[in-house]
């Protein structure tokens, strides 16, 4: 096949779209993990007298995970995927932007699906490393009535009763 200027001018832009979507795409999932991951956070540990997830800079923690962890990477999309779709079609409003009691009752969804389902899973493993890295800052301890991490030491005086240890 003789390659003319017509048909080079024809490949350029199906060459320029094979070599640029993919950066575009992966963006774009930056973007929803990094939009939604926070707001998710935030709702498993919101603030009270002690400081949120996002406070204590857990999404920068998982985060960081998933710049080293494609599979982790790969876990955190598909389920703020389903974070999104779902509040999408419950209440054609974007995860990040709907109530906090609409937002408890999609992670109580979450939660309750079955095991090895993708939403759960996601459920599981972010949970588990939301208390991994929260627990692990002194500023989480104060309303524990501890002066240490909960893990590995754990409640010593847990024979006593209540009012002993005060």
């Amino acid at each position: 096949m003789l390659l003319t200027r017509r048909t080079l001018i024809k490949l350029v832009p199906s060459a320029l779209l094979f070599v640029v979507w993919p950066r575009v795409f992966a963006a774009s999932r930056d973007n929803l993990v990094a939009r939604i991951l926070p707001v998710y956070l935030d709702t498993l540990m919101p603030a009270d007298e002690s400081p949120s997830a996002t406070d204590l800079q857990v999404d920068r923690e998982l985060l960081h995970r998933a710049d080293n962890e494609t599979r982790y990477f790969r876990l955190l999309v598909r389920g703020c995927q389903w974070l999104e779709q779902t509040a999408q079609e419950e209440y054609a409003e974007p995860f990040s932007e709907i109530s906090e009691d609409q937002r408890i009752l999609i992670v109580q969804r979450m939660s309750a699906m079955k095991h090895r389902t993708l939403a759960h899973e996601f459920f599981r493993q972010v949970q588990a490393d939301l208390f991994t890295h929260y627990y692990s800052h002194a500023a989480s301890w104060k309303n524990l009535g501890m002066d240490h991490p909960p893990q590995p030491l754990g409640y010593p005086d847990y024979h006593q009763s209540p009012g002993q240890h005060l």
